[in-house]
């Protein structure tokens, strides 16, 4: 529907983040085997992992700049 060339997408269930407060769906963003630019996840868990009486719904994001492209 937006135009991207689905046939460049790859999933893969092979990997998983040693990080305890990820509480479900984790993913990493790439291109042709290089290190991933994007990781992040859903992180129910995470502020009642630091102190919340409650567990609030989260999902986050991380972008290494410095993998983004550019002059190297």
């Amino acid at each position: 529907a937006r135009g991207l060339p689905l046939e460049r997408f790859v999933f893969t269930g092979s990997f998983a983040r040693n990080l305890d407060y990820y509480t479900g769906f984790i993913f990493e963003v790439g291109q042709d085997g290089e290190k991933p630019v994007v990781g992040g996840g859903r992180y129910d868990g995470l502020l009642q992992h630091l102190g919340s009486k409650d567990a609030l719904p989260a999902v986050g994001c991380s972008f290494w700049l410095e993998r983004l492209g550019g002059e190297r």
